[in-house]
Formats: structure tokens, sequence, C-alpha cells
């Protein structure tokens, strides 16, 4: 019996919600969501492995009437993201990469001589324009200098090239969060830093914090949020901070418009932005939630642990 996804069914009856339940036939812990159209959604996670050993990686998917339980991988899913229903890219952990061409997934190779990096997020701007924002596990060398690789991938449709982002203190820096206005204009957050892509360099900015999501409306309408709940906006000429009503870690971002933007986090935490405030709303449980994607204000979905899929309104 499915013990853990009862314990997720449970959950989803807490609270008076605008959120509705959704049946995900999976027990995994949903990082990522992405789709190209409302009946053709994606979420990827991880959930034990064979034997209760390790973490594997889980796909399941919804055709407009129900998600099912896809394929599972042998290493965790982090993130999800593509430009079409036959272009679709998924990754995870030990430099799992996977691209769906609309009837299977197949492994991506990336060159041999990047270490076991971690995939933290994608954004693919065009089949020919993929980039990919990675962490390396760090492994400390006793007599040796840790060795720490590129911070971001890029795939021009041909071959991948890595760039190599650095803090303040000039220590190289992850990228665990994406978002692109552009192909010439893009956001990348990490830990301690956050940069600028002006489609030549990426740029460091302030202001320093381990930016966990990212959401470009415009170039001119930019939102990030912490691991430490802190949210921050750009406005076009300086980012400010704003009032966040938890001090919840917040995992991801998404928004129909400039005044409709939702934040997801730990223990259910669920806000919304409405132009001039962030508000915390009734998610309807207390799974800490991870993914989010939506097609307008009246089509969002959010996923998180047990399984756990609620859907607006």
């Amino acid at each position: 019996m499915r013990t853990r996804a009862y314990v997720g069914a449970l959950l989803l009856l807490l609270g008076c919600s605008e959120w509705r339940g959704v049946v995900s036939d999976t027990e995994a812990t949903l990082l990522g969501m992405w789709g190209p159209t409302p009946d053709d959604v994606w979420a990827v996670g991880q959930e034990l492995g064979p034997l209760a050993i390790g973490q594997v990686g889980r796909f399941v998917h919804w055709d407009g009437r129900s998600w099912t339980q896809m394929d599972q991988v042998d290493r965790p899913l982090n993130t999800i993201h593509g430009t079409a229903h036959d272009d679709i890219w998924a990754g995870g952990a030990g430099k799992l990469l996977l691209h769906f061409d609309g009837s299977t997934w197949q492994p991506v190779s990336l060159p041999d001589e990047l270490p076991p990096l971690d995939i933290k997020a994608i954004r693919a701007l065009a089949r020919d324009n993929v980039w990919i924002g990675v962490e390396q596990p760090q492994v400390s060398t006793e007599g040796r200098e840790n060795f720490r690789g590129p911070s971001l991938l890029h795939w021009d449709g041909a071959s991948w090239t890595s760039t190599t982002l650095r803090d303040e203190e000039d220590d190289v820096t992850g990228a665990s969060s994406l978002a692109f206005v552009s192909p010439s204009d893009g956001w990348a957050g990490g830990v301690g830093a956050l940069f600028r892509w002006d489609g030549t360099t990426w740029n460091r900015l302030e202001p320093v914090a381990y930016w966990v999501a990212l959401w470009a409306v415009s170039s001119t309408d930019v939102w990030a949020a912490s691991f430490s709940g802190e949210l921050a906006h750009f406005d076009g000429s300086g980012w400010s901070s704003t009032l966040a009503p938890t001090s919840r870690e917040l995992k991801a971002l998404w928004g129909a418009s400039s005044d409709e933007i939702w934040a997801v986090g730990d223990t259910g935490t669920l806000l919304r932005w409405d132009g001039s405030s962030w508000e915390r709303t009734p998610s309807g449980t207390n799974a800490n939630l991870g993914a989010i994607h939506g097609f307008s204000a009246d089509d969002v979905w959010i996923g998180g642990q047990y399984g756990v899929i609620r859907h607006h309104p």
C-alpha cells in the first residue's frame, strides 16, 4: 500500500483553499514543472529507489484529464523546461540530462571533462539556445585546492560551452536559478551572487543572497526569492527588498503578469503578489512545495512533497 501517498492525500485536506487537490499517481517529491500547453504538462522529482535504497528520478505527466507516473531514471531529477511538446529538457544529479523528442526521453551526453555537476535550472529559449545552471557537490581533498566546475552550460544546437561565475570574494559560485526576458537579457542566481546576461557577458550585480528562484516579467520587472524567504524586486534601475509574509524557505516563482506572481516554499507556503503587496494564501497542504507552472491566472499548477499536486482555481 502507498503509505506516503495516503499521507499526501490527507495533507490535501488541510485548510480552506482555492487550490484544488489532484491525484498525482506518484509518491515522488516534485521539484520542477513545465508544459507547452494546458493538456501537456510534465513534473519531475525524486523518490526512494528499489528496496528503499538511494534516490532516483521520476517523471509524471498531465494529459488534460489525469496525472500519470511515467519513466523512472537512476538519479534524482531537479528541473525541467522546453520550447515545444517535442523539445523538452530535464536535468538532475550527477550530470543527468535528458531530452524529450515527443515520444521518448533520451540521455544527453555532456563533455567528458566536466565534473559530476548537479543540474539545478534549465531555460530553453529555442531549440538551439538552451541555458543550464549547475552546482558541484563540494569534496574536500587534504592538501589540495578544491576543484569547482563551471556555473553555466550553453547549447547552441551543435556543441556545449561553459561559463564560470564568481562572487564578490572571487569564489566560483553555482547557478541554481535562471530567468530570461529575451536571448540577450537574462538572469542567474546562486550562492551569494546574482548575475545578468546582456547577450555577450554575464555581469555580477547586487544584492547578495542565496537566490534559489527567479521570475522575469520584463526587463524592468524581475523577482528573486532567497533561501531564507527574502523577496527582492528589480524595477529596471535597481533592486529593492520586499517584505515577505513568511520566514520559510522559498523554492520557486511563476507569474502570469506583473500583478499576478506566485511563490511556493516549505510547509505548504504559498504567496501571491497582487501588484502592491505579497500575501500568504492557503495552499491546502503542509507538504513542502517545490514546483510551480501555469498558463494564465486561472490555470496554475503547484507540486511538492509526497507527490502533492494542486491546481488553481
